[in-house]
């Protein structure tokens, strides 16, 4: 055997080998450390990709093509890293047909069905054993969204949540408007036909609601979850923000047509009798999904949540309870525990035992000073999903 390297770069190789008094010529092509081709007997055979470990490439590719040429029935792939199993030539151009047809021309599994005249659950199986024989090798190139899903991956696991988006905001004047965005692509992704979504206040949600997409959906129906104050800029008023999502979710709103503070105990009780009212109490009973911004108490006016209302005088903490945000009006301290709020009967809002059981809870809210507000937050299991920006997401990431 006559053999003659014709290319040899850092990880591409093209040799060839000639057999003594035979004019065929035998053709290897490596690339990335991958046997893409030989050429046996001037006929093109295609083999499925292999990597070889970079300090013994070049002797272990060439030994492995010399095993193809001269030692095919005896070679053990396993030796090699391959699949213990031998495909047949049929079986790789088989194989390499369904994922060409998957990966490069975009077709679903049933239409490579219909297209090959296989059952689904075939092409299905056929695309997984790609991936164990080497015929695909998948790569995620290394950019900041990679890094991004990675830091997601980390603080779903640690809070446990059902979902998380973390979104790169280039400075801290566009936050609204960026998660705001986030938060409505993310909100249009997982809304469903019958679906009931709650809605509390704030800048975010605003930012949201301005610009969630259009969606085709059916009998959707939006909520406002807690009243309103005059004082409230108008955009960022709880009912406001109720009406420009239902516009953009062709959904059916239900506005509470209350303060978001009464001046007594008896006059919420009285008004919780209305017929508007108790209607629309019971639709946010039905919520599946909430959408509510998150507060903190160390960064916001005192009578930010409660109108009239100081928040030193109705926050009742215990010994050890440090009073870090709210979410809904509801107060929770540095571990998620609720803080007793001492004008609670006043207080038109969705009730905490409602509010608990609604499965999907996002909280959209960002900025580093929020950070432990939003880590309470997730510890009280207040929410359940988050839309946050990458520096408080470092900073959670951090927290214990």
């Amino acid at each position: 055997m006559i053999g003659k390297d014709v290319f040899n770069g850092s990880n591409n190789i093209h040799f060839e080998y000639q057999e003594r008094d035979c004019d065929d010529l035998n053709t290897g092509l490596i690339v990335n450390g991958s046997v893409l081709l030989y050429i046996h007997h001037n006929t093109p055979q295609f083999l499925s990709k292999r990597l070889f470990p970079e300090d013994c490439f070049l002797s272990r590719a060439k030994h492995f093509f010399k095993q193809i040429l001269y030692n095919k029935d005896r070679m053990a792939l396993g030796d090699f890293g391959m699949h213990e199993k031998k495909l047949s030539e049929a079986q790789i151009a088989e194989f390499t047909r369904v994922a060409h047809y998957y990966y490069k021309e975009g077709c679903t599994q049933e239409q490579i069905a219909q297209r090959m005249n296989m059952p689904r659950q075939r092409v299905n199986r056929i695309l997984s054993d790609c991936l164990e024989y080497g015929i695909v090798h998948i790569s995620i190139t290394a950019s900041p969204s990679t890094m991004l899903l990675e830091l997601e991956s980390q603080l779903k696991e640690k809070y446990q949540l059902h979902d998380i988006r973390v979104v790169d905001i280039a400075g801290e004047t566009d936050v609204y408007r960026d998660l705001g965005a986030s938060a409505a692509q993310y909100l249009a992704t997982i809304v469903r036909d019958g679906d009931v979504i709650g809605m509390t206040r704030g800048n975010t949600l605003a930012a949201m609601a301005e610009q969630m997409p259009f969606v085709n959906k059916k009998d959707i129906t939006v909520v406002q979850m807690l009243g309103s104050r005059n004082s409230e800029p108008q955009n960022t008023a709880a009912n406001e923000i109720v009406h420009n999502i239902s516009a953009r979710l062709g959904a059916k709103p239900f506005m509470l047509f209350a303060p978001i503070v009464v001046s007594s105990a008896e006059m919420k009780k009285s008004l919780q009798q209305e017929p508007s009212f108790f209607d629309t109490y019971q639709v946010m009973r039905r919520c599946n999904i909430a959408v509510v911004g998150i507060g903190a108490y160390e960064n916001v006016d005192m009578r930010y949540s409660f109108v009239g209302v100081d928040i030193h005088d109705i926050a009742l903490s215990e010994s050890g309870q440090q009073l870090v945000g709210e979410v809904g009006t509801h107060l929770f301290d540095q571990n998620g525990a609720r803080v007793i709020n001492r004008y609670r009967d006043r207080i038109i809002a969705i009730e905490l035992e409602d509010y608990m059981r609604i499965p999907v809870r996002i909280g959209v809210a960002g900025l580093p000073p929020k950070a432990k507000a939003i880590c309470a937050a997730m510890k009280g299991r207040y929410i359940n999903a988050l839309v946050v920006d990458t520096a408080t997401a470092r900073l959670l990431a951090d927290m214990a």
